[in-house]
């Protein structure tokens, strides 16, 4: 039971994605048969789906840095010795984490200055589509700090787990 409820913990940001990647289908889908087949206009439809949308991006970009599967070019990498660039790769994760920390307050502030701003059809706040911007950006920086640190330990190489 515990290794059950660790597993979908875990998986908590791939679940979150296949949902909105579900709720999006569902909704153009909708669109389009209305449109088409019953000539009418759902007005909510493509604002919620456009607001899923902006989620998927950005909690899709922190399971990328969970699996640690984001682009990186090693070209010139593959001709340092393993020992250098085990310690490359972790400056580099090092500098990523900045970035993030940097992301998650400018996200942050970007959230509290809209935060009288509603959005149209369904005069919702615009803090439930602006606030995956700093979420995202500390589940990054966690993902970051945990993969530079594997790195320094030699457990990780960039682009793969060594162990898990």
């Amino acid at each position: 039971m515990r290794s059950l409820l660790r597993k979908v913990l875990g998986n908590y940001l791939e679940y979150a994605c296949g949902a909105t990647m579900v709720v999006i289908v569902a909704l153009v889908f909708l669109q389009v048969l209305n449109r088409y087949v019953f000539k009418g206009n759902i007005v909510w439809a493509q604002e919620v789906s456009n607001m899923t949308f902006v989620w998927m991006i950005f909690l899709g970009g922190a399971v990328g840095m969970k699996r640690n599967n984001h682009l990186a070019i090693d070209v010139f990498l593959a001709v340092l010795p393993p020992r250098i660039r085990r310690y490359w790769d972790a400056v580099v994760m090092m500098l990523v984490a900045v970035f993030l920390a940097a992301f998650v307050w400018i996200g942050g502030q970007f959230v509290e200055q809209s935060a009288q701003t509603i959005s149209t059809y369904l005069n919702w706040p615009m803090v439930y589509v602006y606030g995956v911007l700093p979420l995202s950006g500390l589940i990054m920086l966690y993902y970051a700090l945990k993969h530079a640190l594997r790195r320094l330990e030699g457990r990780e190489e960039a682009g793969r787990l060594l162990e898990v």
